[in-house]
Parts: structure tokens; sequence; C-alpha cells
């Protein structure tokens, strides 16, 4: 019902909202672990991650209201995470993926971030599609994909953002494709 550390495989729920907090919330720290929101909500006071996964497998993450953090949703060092369905606002950045392998991250909406929507670095085999990044402030990119490679990237949007829609820089071999970039500094940057 409050914040807290999973270190045992299988499925978590909240049943509230979580408010006003100052550091990691949900710290996921076990394989094969479904974690969804239920609709409710997590909230911080601009500090670390809301959720966070390091060196896991097979972590779902869903279903999850987030404002008020640092980073709304970490995943490092980590293989076959699904993020799904996630609205995250007023956040340093909303979804950070660093040294993942196989992630899918579908259909979130992070609005209102002072970094990025989607921050990705060496992330590779990935399926990254139907997401958006709107209103980012000055300097703010809705998608900023680093030295990343073979992934899918597809139907995101990246709308308003004061310096770049979406960003690559050394990354290679990505499939991307029916992507929307507009009313950025620059939409596209490779």
């Amino acid at each position: 019902s409050g914040c807290y550390n999973i270190t045992y495989p299988g499925s978590y729920a909240l049943t509230k909202n979580l408010i006003n907090y100052t550091s990691r919330c949900i710290n996921i720290k076990a394989d094969n672990v479904s974690f969804s929101c239920n609709g409710h909500s997590i909230g911080g006071a601009y500090g670390s991650s809301a959720i966070y996964a390091n060196g896991v497998n097979n972590v779902s993450i869903s279903n999850c209201g987030i404002e008020k953090f640092a980073a709304g949703i970490v995943v490092s060092n980590s293989s076959d995470a699904k993020i799904q369905y996630n609205n995250i606002t007023n956040v340093y950045t909303g979804v950070v993926l660093v040294n993942d392998t196989n992630p899918q991250v579908t259909g979130q909406n992070v609005t209102t971030f002072s970094s990025g929507g989607i921050y990705m670095n060496r992330v590779s085999n990935g399926i990254v599609t139907s997401n958006i990044e709107l209103d980012g402030s000055a300097n703010a990119t809705g998608m900023l994909v680093l030295n990343s490679s073979n992934n899918l990237i597809a139907y995101n949007n990246a709308t308003r953002n004061g310096k770049y829609g979406i960003f690559f820089s050394n990354s290679i071999g990505n499939n991307v494709f029916n992507n929307s970039a507009y009313g950025n500094a620059v939409d596209y940057y490779c």
C-alpha cells in the first residue's frame, strides 16, 4: 500500500495513490515481476525515480500515473522489460532505458518534462511504439536515442519540445518509421 522494494517474482499492484515521496518509491529487485498501478498515481517531490529496476529480467510496469520525480521510470542493465500505458508528467525525464536488451515501451504519455520524454542509451533490439512526448521545456527533447542499435521505433509523437523532437546519436541499424515530430526547435536530428 506504500512505497516498497520488490524482492520476489510475482504480480504486484497499487491499491491507492501514493504522494509526496522524496526518494525512490518502487524498487524492483527480482526477475519475473509484473507491477501495475491499476490506474493509481505515484507523486513525488522531484527527487529520485518513481519506479526503478536494475539488473533484472522480464519485468512489466504498467498503468501508472507518475508526477513530480527526477525520473518517472528507470530500467537499466536489464532484458525483456515491458513498460506500458503510463501517464508521466512534471518530471525531469519520463522513461529512462540504459544498457537494456529487448525492452518494449508502448503507450507512454509523457508531458511537461525538462530533459527528455524517453531516453535510451545503449539499448538494443527494443520496440518503442505509440508513445507521446509533449510540451518539454526549453532544453527538452522528446526522444533521445544514443549508442543504440537494432530497435524498432515507430508511431511515436514528439511535439512542442524546446530542443529536439527525436534525436539520434551514434545509433545504427534502427528501424524508424511513421513517427511524428513537429513544433519543436528542431524536429529530427540524426
